[in-house]
């Protein structure tokens, strides 16, 4: 037995060690500017409120909701000047306060002559007190302090921590009644856990206040006083971080020894019922639609004696004024959605209604849906207008635009039939065939009349040939030819430029460059040519010109030479150099590696006949040389080489035949082979 109770002691320790045991401190206090909240439940007098202890669990979920009430906190100096003086915050003043609330609990002081009544508090990190009270007698500011001030909590509270708190105060009205109060609090910390209302679950301490009063009362007028001891009245409060009010309190009231609960009351976020966005601005009679719609605080989902909350959504008149509101939708919920909703058929057309959602357990008005709206029976007119012409070039689009106003709907067809996605006010039309578009709002539908939209297919792309070579030399030219193609004008481009004044299917071309045609049709269409002709037209070699030294021509520049007499090609003389041997107009042609040629200007030469004993008889080869010459007929003769002005640089004897002679030694230019017997032979060094 002795085992079992230990190991049910352990559990329940374990128990209690897996909850969240909170302190109560000054945070917790109410102060100055707050405006705390506690919500009205219905009275049920069978709640299971006595149960606490370390470590437990109470579930007060299934609540329900009947009112909210708020009350709030001021500075002291906000009240009056008289109450701003006998409760300075100064630390010396036994009536010091740094709070109130307008309000009394002085029994029946409604029935009472006093008006615009406050409490006073003090709240510090060691306690929380009520210090007094101020009303007005006869429009006189009259503070009312305590003898004995009432201490609420000393704190901070934790689990097991006990109090009790003394309290008196009086009041005389003149000429009417003297009255007094005394009383006696005593705090229990008897319970700490979690506890689940409808407003969610928190870690709490449980409080239990125990209050015992008694009223002094005397009558001027009567000439008697008596003392009447109050019921005993308990406070159950469970207290939790970070919040001014109590997560839930249960009071009760002792009746021929029983405890009677008197009143319920649990913390809940400000009540509130939006509706919530998008709504449309313009409705039809008739017509139905979903309010979305969102809440705060608890609605309640009924039970014994209490109706499960209705959400109702209303409709104002046509002025915004909701004193004969008109439901048209409701649900049976707790919590934020949507209702279905239908706009009566009679509505008179108006632009100023409004729609708001009431709930009826608690009762609770919510805000309106802040904008006017329009109701008009009047059905969309649908049209289509073309920002463009409605006529052009595959590739090309036109907008259309079927605006009919604000809150519309749209669709658009193409012969008939939905353009997916095409549900805005405009449309990019690039496909031929008749356009539509239906405007719809929430009274009905139009369709526009159709708008015909033609795309005209592109000509046919023409095909281009060279008639010739695409590589040629400066002065040549090619013809470039495109498919004939009827009724469309041609247009050539070369590097991507118009040629101007080039519009038929021919171009003689000169120049460089790349070459392409494209045609236009008579509906302003066009289509490039897919062929592009690259034309290459190469510059020829500068133009040579001759110089005479001796009796030899000489031509500049380099390539492969032609010279001519009197414009007729002389036969094998193809060197840059030339002996004439006749008088006559000389030129000569250069032609490089492209196949170019310049032509020099004429140069006339007149010849000058060399005396009979001076005739070559010999033959050298190659010539022009580079060093080493070969000469036929020299052998055994006795040989010279001169320069152009005579001047001797080399002499010898030849031998063999032919003979090798070595002009290395010689710097470039024109020599003469000259022999004893006066033959001359002209040498050219390179």
């Amino acid at each position: 037995m002795v085992k079992n109770l230990t190991l049910l002691a352990s559990a329940s320790l374990l128990s209690a060690s897996l909850h969240a045991q909170v302190s109560i401190g000054l945070a917790e206090m109410p102060a100055a500017g707050d405006a705390l909240r506690l919500t009205q439940a219905n009275l049920n007098l069978f709640i299971n409120y006595a149960q606490t202890g370390p470590g437990h669990t109470w579930d007060f979920s299934n609540l329900q909701s009947v009112d909210e009430d708020t009350t709030n906190y001021q500075t002291v100096a906000s009240t009056n000047i008289v109450y701003a003086l006998v409760y300075a915050d100064i630390f010396f003043n036994p009536n010091r306060a740094n709070h109130a609330t307008a309000g009394v609990d002085i029994p029946f002081y409604q029935q009472l002559p006093i008006a615009d009544p406050y409490t006073f508090l003090y709240r510090s990190n060691t306690e929380y007190r009520k210090v007094g009270f101020g009303a007005e007698l006869a429009g006189i500011p009259v503070p009312i302090t305590f003898s004995q001030q009432d201490v609420i909590y000393e704190l901070p509270l934790n689990y097991g921590d006990a109090s009790t708190s003394n309290s008196a105060w009086n009041v005389s009205l003149p000429n009417l009644a003297y009255y007094g109060y005394q009383q006696t609090r005593t705090n229990e910390v008897d319970g700490w856990g979690t506890i689940t209302t409808p407003a969610g679950t928190f870690d709490a301490l449980r409080v239990k206040t125990t209050l015992a009063g008694r009223d002094t009362i005397n009558v001027d007028t009567l000439g008697v006083g008596f003392a009447i001891d109050r019921p005993v009245v308990r406070e159950y409060k469970w207290l939790t971080p970070g919040l001014r009010v109590p997560v839930l309190q249960v009071n009760t009231t002792q009746i021929f020894g029983f405890e009677v609960v008197t009143a319920i009351l649990f913390h809940d976020e400000p009540r509130s019922i939006t509706v919530e966005q998008p709504l449309a601005a313009s409705l039809c009679p008739g017509s139905t639609l979903d309010i979305t719609y969102s809440e705060t605080g608890v609605f309640n989902t009924g039970g014994l004696f209490i109706d499960a909350n209705e959400f109702i959504v209303q409709l104002s008149d046509a002025a915004g004024d909701f004193t004969n509101a008109v439901d048209i939708g409701q649900v049976t919920a707790t919590t934020g959605g949507t209702i279905a909703v239908t706009i009566p058929a009679n509505t008179p057309p108006g632009t100023g209604y409004r729609i708001r959602i009431v709930s009826t357990s608690p009762a609770f008005t919510g805000e309106d849906n802040g904008f006017d709206i329009t109701i008009d029976n009047t059905l969309p007119l649908a049209t289509v207008v073309a920002m463009g012409p409605t006529t052009f070039c595959a590739g090309g689009s036109v907008t259309l635009d079927g605006s009919s106003g604000g809150g519309l709907d749209y669709q658009w067809q193409l012969d008939g039939v939905d353009i997916a996605g095409a549900t805005s006010a405009t449309l990019v039309a690039d496909a031929p065939g008749d356009y539509t578009v239906t405007v719809l709002n929430l009274c009905g539908a139009d369709v526009s009349d159709p708008l015909t939209v033609t795309v005209s297919a592109p000509p046919i792309t023409p095909g281009v040939l060279a008639s010739d070579t695409t590589v040629f030399c400066e002065g040549g030219s090619v013809l470039l030819v495109a498919d004939l193609i009827a009724g469309v004008t041609y247009t050539w481009t070369m590097d991507g430029i118009v040629v101007p004044n080039a519009d038929t299917n021919q171009l003689s071309v000169t120049t460089s460059g790349l070459y392409t045609a494209s045609v236009t049709d008579g509906q302003g269409c066009s289509s490039a040519s897919g062929d592009t002709i690259a034309i290459i037209v190469n510059t020829p070699p500068a133009e040579p010109v001759i110089t005479q030294v001796v009796d030899t021509l000489f031509a500049s520049g380099g390539g492969a030479f032609q010279w001519y007499v009197d414009g007729q090609p002389i036969v094998g003389a193809t060197d840059s150099w030339y002996v004439p041997i006749a008088s006559g107009a000389y030129t000569v042609t250069v032609t490089d590696g492209n196949g170019c040629s310049s032509t020099s200007q004429p140069y006339t030469y007149v010849f000058t006949a060399v005396p009979a004993g001076h005739v070559v008889t010999m033959r050298a080869w190659p010539n022009p040389t580079t060093g080493p010459l070969h000469v036929e007929g020299l052998h055994g003769v006795r040989y010279m080489v001169t320069d152009a002005s005579g001047r001797l640089l080399l002499e010898g004897q030849a031998l063999g035949n032919p003979a090798l002679l070595d002009l290395g030694a010689l710097a470039p230019g024109l020599y003469e082979l000259r022999t004893a017997d006066g033959a001359v032979l002209r040498i050219v060094r390179q």
